[in-house]
């Protein structure tokens, strides 16, 4: 008797516990809309200079229908960076980069699946740090002895940036 209840279990088990994954995807089922009308997504910067390899701490705001619940219960949001630097996801829609090159850098908040972009954005400007390199740069290749020649140095900062004016 136990024989032939074992495999009608299964069968129920199977289909009680389904194949996904909480996080895969946050898609409406089938038959179901989401209503993105009024989703408004907000990229925000904890700092909008910073020196080469200091920290920023990236933010992203969604509001909207169903958008609340959907970041509550989904990672549904991502931040791309231009140009693209390593970010660290630390929960509740908060990412840490650690920018190096010398120049602005761009944050822009999205859903995982691109339906959703804030197309503004948050910039930082990544300023040079402290001097640890220096080169000689002569203003001709070569010069006869006693003849002066033109001198320049151009400082680097640990990441290889040029420091201007150092």
């Amino acid at each position: 008797m136990n024989k032939q209840f074992l495999p009608i279990l299964a069968l129920i088990l199977l289909a009680g516990c389904g194949t996904r994954n909480p996080g895969m995807d946050f898609a409406p089922e089938p038959g179901e809309t989401l209503d993105r009308s009024n989703w408004l997504l907000n990229t925000t910067v904890s700092a909008t200079d910073i020196i080469a390899g200091d920290t920023i701490i990236i933010t992203c705001e969604l509001t909207g229908n169903e958008a609340e619940a959907l970041t509550s219960q989904f990672d549904i949001i991502k931040v791309r960076s231009e140009p693209s630097i390593e970010l660290t996801s630390l929960g509740d829609g908060q990412y840490t980069g650690i920018p190096t090159n010398a120049l602005r850098t761009h944050f822009y908040c999205e859903t995982t699946d691109g339906e959703t972009v804030d197309p503004i954005g948050a910039s930082v400007l990544v300023k040079p740090g402290s001097p640890v390199a220096v080169e000689t740069v002569l203003e001709t290749p070569s010069a006869s002895a006693g003849v002066p020649v033109g001198v320049d140095c151009v400082f680097y900062d640990g990441w290889g940036n040029s420091i201007e004016g150092a």
